[in-house]
């Protein structure tokens, strides 16, 4: 539990680990992410895919004072930093990224994708926003499912001839979550009646399905003899009736 939420902010923390460093907008119908997602559809839909290169901004100095580019070299300083998979609505193509280096050489700045609407979950998993929210319309509307979502995005491939499948099942959960999380939200709601001074959470309806794990809970019909069960008023307690020692609970009753 600890390794997926920060008791203290109240966030995910699925992220942590992400290439994806900055924040994830949470407005899902910006302009400047669909004017992102119009351009990368074109260029995924065309006869020749690509290139498709993600670089770094050149915005702002570095931690050197300096700047990343110049007069002589428009586009800055840049090599290559290995390759990924980027995922859109309409196909999926191989991807390079690149670092950028300063023009003092001292300092370099990897990719991000916050800028051009990418979320990195690893190096080898790129995905665009457009697809995370893609799934939120759905499971809000149609209550879709991970399995369904996958099934479906692989027939929209299909169509349109990507040239490689959407991912994994399980690589989007991953993925889904990673990018949820790093939009830095709290999904707490107070009790009505406790306010912020909770006493006690007895089951907030939630499973974690991130890398198939399960939170650990104990159910609530689940009985223990030994435990005594406090509660605020005469009109919730209840006992549990151990069948072994009492029989059946009809006996009694009659």
């Amino acid at each position: 539990w600890q390794n997926v939420f920060d008791e203290e902010t109240g966030l995910w923390k699925f992220h942590k680990g992400s290439k994806s460093k900055k924040i994830v907008s949470s407005d899902s119908s910006s302009d400047a992410m669909n004017k992102k997602t119009r351009l990368r559809s074109f260029l995924m839909l065309h006869p020749e895919p690509g290139p498709f290169e993600l670089k770094p901004n050149k915005d702002g100095e570095c931690e050197c004072g300096n700047v990343w580019y110049d007069e002589d070299s428009p586009d800055g300083i840049l090599f290559e930093d290995g390759k990924t998979i980027l995922y859109t609505l309409v196909g999926a193509h191989e991807a390079t990224f690149f670092r950028r280096r300063c023009m003092s050489g001292k300092c370099t700045k990897e990719y991000d994708g916050a800028k051009d609407f990418i979320f990195c979950s690893t190096n080898a998993v790129s995905c665009s926003y457009e697809v995370g929210w893609n799934f939120v319309d759905l499971v809000m509307t149609s209550k879709q499912t991970f399995t369904g979502f996958v099934k479906v995005m692989n027939a929209n491939y299909g169509r349109f001839l990507s040239e490689k499948p959407f991912m994994t099942k399980n690589t989007f959960i991953k993925w889904w979550f990673a990018w949820a999380s790093a939009m830095g939200i709290d999904f707490r709601k107070p009790c009505f009646g406790c306010g912020d001074n909770i006493h006690m959470l007895a089951c907030d309806g939630t499973k974690i399905g991130i890398t198939l794990k399960q939170s650990t809970v104990i159910p609530i019909e689940t009985k223990n003899k030994e435990a005594a069960i406090v509660t605020p008023n005469k009109g919730l307690d209840r006992v549990f009736i151990d069948k072994e020692t009492y029989g059946d609970k009809r006996t009694l009753i009659n």
